[in-house]
């Protein structure tokens, strides 16, 4: 059927003057979403109640440094000691971020720069770009339009990517530093996908090159902001190539990809120890299953993948439970697999309508070119390739991590919200171009996605509560000694640590946060894995004995021993009646053996990580000539008993070297 243009219908005098109008009128609608969920309530109270993990990031980085204490006192939940500092591990992307405002704005310390107003200019300036980039995708679809079509196509396109469920939701959650960092993802996704755009409207080598550069830096962000940025990539080189121009051209803004990539694993490096380590297998929780997993091994790495992916879509689909504390429930997602994983649900799911929409737009995208100039659907075909390659590598990724929380879900949101607006965009092109009656159709169902949109951001609620925010004075008062944390430097730990022996006396536990979790000390009863702060390690040496009532005997050598990331070699294993002795070598890295260290011990197989407490008792471990720990039930005499005690040869038939262990014996570390 032949499309009938509105004979009433024509181009607005001043389109420039059009979209420069409801720019502003978006920025009023973005502030006042802000508001309604709880990051705004006023102008005074513009900073984060919750610990500003990302202010004392800019605060380190301004100083150039990317611990934010040297301290091990300073050591908090989710945070990791490494390098000789205290580490977060949400990455140095919103850190930057802050910085940057704060010296554009004159702050001196960019810890109390208000991390609200740093997510609300994000915010707009995302807002902003994706209004002017669907205004002019409709200035070139829709030749002579009346201003109220420009309304409908500019109204829906913009709310499904900022009113989107997962966005919505995460803004009126706790909005803690997880929260936080997963919005800013979402920003940045969607960022990605304007400048996509942007190419396709006007392929250049200049906009490649800024294409490419923000790919590389956005993993800076968020580690799975990688899978956005190669897809990203891949779209632009599509592009490129589509419309013909030299291949040889894209080397330069490759480079400019590649660049930002080999600088974050340097920053791994530095701050973790290895370039492919963000510090997921470093940060310290009091979850022993999400210990255990992301150091050790899980059951979930041997399920199938197919039974994996159908978990994360049915996750993504449907509603779960929310399961706070019952870490291994078996009914936390939709479609969840019988094998033990560490799962928490405290945000509702995305919603198989808006995964449908998603759906039927990459669909489109493919089958709807005569409807559109070959400009425009390259930009739609562009946007289903970034969201597809987006999605499927994040897919993979989930499918085989060792948790998998509902806000990691969120990740897909982007994706889901560039697919789900081609559908829209398709619609209400195709829906205006008719004649008058079908425009009222087209307006009627612009008000109907925007009531839906409305209802599920009043729905999306979660089970952590609301964000709440603190004026000046009141974030001052909380936050200050933080302040005073990110100036100071690393400290010698030898006197909390017990390095200085005192004659007849153990040395206890440093006071650390969670020095010695998982082992108590009335009877040294273990649970299924320990933390132990360490100093100067030349080897872990553990003696231990089982627990009575077993019905069967555990191994010994299935016990495991990581300093750091680094897991250490079996050296020997000797028996003297009941008690066993494991020795371990000490770090091959240098990095591990000098200074403060946190260990962590395995004491079962993955099969039993189900288990609240191990077959072992463990009654002393000491990791250099000088110290030794033990536990409280334990006194003086016992353990000095325990340490002269004969029996333990190492250099005899005892010994038990696992295979590849050729050069046991020649280690330094190992005192015989």
């Amino acid at each position: 059927m032949p499309t009938r243009r509105n004979p009433r219908a024509h181009r607005p005098r001043n389109t420039s003057s059009l979209l420069i109008g409801a720019a502003i009128v978006l920025v009023v609608i973005c502030t006042i979403l802000l508001v309604v969920s709880g990051l705004l309530p006023g102008f005074e109270h513009l900073f984060a109640g919750s610990t500003p993990y990302c202010n004392a990031q800019a605060a380190a980085l301004r100083q150039g440094s990317f611990a934010i204490s040297g301290n091990p006192a300073d050591v908090g939940f989710d945070l990791a000691w490494s390098g000789e500092g205290v580490q977060q591990v949400w990455g140095l992307g919103v850190g930057a971020w802050i910085l940057f405002l704060s010296t554009l704005c004159g702050q001196q310390n960019p810890m109390f720069f208000p991390s609200r107003v740093a997510f609300a200019v994000a915010f707009v300036l995302v807002s902003v770009g994706l209004l002017l980039r669907i205004g002019d995708r409709a200035r070139k679809t829709i030749t002579h339009a009346h201003v109220r079509q420009y309304f409908v196509l500019l109204l829906p396109n913009a709310a499904v990517i900022l009113l989107f469920p997962s966005f919505v939701a995460l803004l009126k959650s706790q909005f803690h530093v997880y929260e936080e960092v997963c919005a800013y993802s979402y920003l940045c996704a969607i960022g990605l996908w304007l400048l996509l755009l942007r190419l396709c409207a006007r392929p250049s080598l200049a906009r490649a090159a800024v294409l490419f550069a923000c790919a590389g830096v956005s993993a800076f962000v968020r580690p799975t902001l990688a899978f956005y940025g190669a897809g990203a990539v891949m779209a632009a080189i599509m592009v490129w190539l589509q419309v013909k121009k030299p291949k040889l051209s894209l080397i330069c803004p490759f480079v400019l990809y590649t660049v930002p990539i080999f600088l974050l694993l340097w920053t791994n490096t530095v701050r973790f120890g290895s370039p492919l380590e963000f510090g997921h297998s470093l940060n310290l929780n009091y979850h022993p299953v999400s210990l255990y997993s992301t150091r050790f091994e899980f059951p979930y790495q041997e399920e199938r993948t197919s039974s994996a992916l159908r978990e994360v879509l049915g996750a993504l689909l449907f509603p779960g439970h929310y399961n706070y504390g019952a870490w291994l429930s078996k009914h936390v997602f939709h479609w969840q697999t019988a094998t033990n994983r560490w799962r928490e649900n405290y945000l509702p799911e995305i919603g198989w309508v808006m995964v449908s929409l998603a759906a039927a737009g990459i669909l489109l995208s493919f089958r709807s070119r005569s409807n559109f100039e070959s400009q425009v659907h390259l930009e739609m075909k562009a946007s289903a390739v970034f969201a597809v390659l987006s999605s499927l590598c994040l897919a993979l990724f989930y499918a085989w991590v060792p948790s998998l929380s509902s806000r990691y879900l969120y990740d897909f949101g982007a994706a889901i919200a560039v697919a789900s607006s081609l559908t829209i965009w398709i619609v209400s092109i195709v829906t205006v171009r008719f004649s008058y009656p079908f425009w009222t159709l087209a307006l009627m169902g612009t008000t109907g996605l925007l009531l839906f949109l409305g209802y599920r951001a009043g729905t999306m609620t979660s089970s952590s509560g609301r964000p709440v925010s603190l004026d000046v004075t009141e974030y001052k008062s909380a936050f200050m000694p933080m302040a005073a944390a990110v100036k100071s430097k690393a400290i010698d730990c030898r006197e909390e640590m017990g390095v200085e022996q005192r004659a007849g006396r153990l040395h206890g536990l440093s006071g650390f946060f969670l020095d010695g979790f998982g082992w108590q000390p009335e009877d040294g009863r273990v649970g299924i894995v320990t933390v132990h702060y360490m100093y100067d390690v030349q080897f872990v040496e553990l003696i231990l004995s089982h627990a009575g009532g077993l019905s069967t005997v555990p191994n010994p050598r299935h016990i495991r021993v990581k300093v750091g990331s680094e897991e250490l070699r079996l050296a020997s294993c000797a028996t003297n009646g009941a008690l066993i002795n494991l020795k371990f070598y000490g770090p091959e890295r240098v990095r591990r053996r000098s200074g403060l260290q946190v260990g962590f011990i395995a004491w079962v197989t993955k099969d039993q990580i189900s288990e609240r407490l191990s077959p072992w008792i463990l009654h002393r471990i000491s990791w250099n000539t000088d110290t030794v720990r033990a536990h409280v039930g334990m006194n003086a005499a016992e353990s000095e008993e325990l340490r002269i005690r004969p029996g333990f040869d190492f250099s005899g038939s005892s010994d038990v070297k696992r295979a590849g262990d050729s050069h046991s014996g020649q280690s330094p570390y190992v005192v015989k």
